[in-house]
């Protein structure tokens, strides 16, 4: 959007070059387009930061990403512990108390 805004205020700029158009008309014209120009080109700038924000902000969550999707998927489907959206519970079954000791201490550790 910048560059087509850019050219066409080239372009009004010429016109007084060729003598093909004058005057306050022209004048006019040729304000209004730097005026474009600068906010064109403020919002170019903007937007090359956002888009470099969230180009990093996605790096930073696929790293992340992986890592938390497999703690999940072990939590979720191994060991003793049964996980849904609301509980962390021990598997019932027979085991020590040291076990269960432990499986508790876990229990509370993964629900945070």
């Amino acid at each position: 959007m910048y560059q087509a805004v850019r050219n066409l205020d080239d372009g009004v700029n010429r016109l007084d070059e060729a003598r093909t158009w004058r005057g306050p008309a022209h004048d006019a014209s040729t304000q209004m387009f730097d005026r474009a120009t600068r906010t064109t080109s403020s919002f170019k700038d903007y937007t090359e930061k956002v888009s470099a924000a969230m180009q990093a902000g996605g790096s930073s969550i696929a790293a992340a990403r992986t890592p938390l999707l497999n703690k999940a998927d072990e939590i979720d489907h191994g060991g003793d512990l049964h996980v849904s959206d609301q509980w962390v519970l021990i598997r019932p079954g027979q085991m020590s108390a040291e076990k269960a000791e432990n499986l508790q201490k876990l229990a509370m550790q993964e629900q945070g």
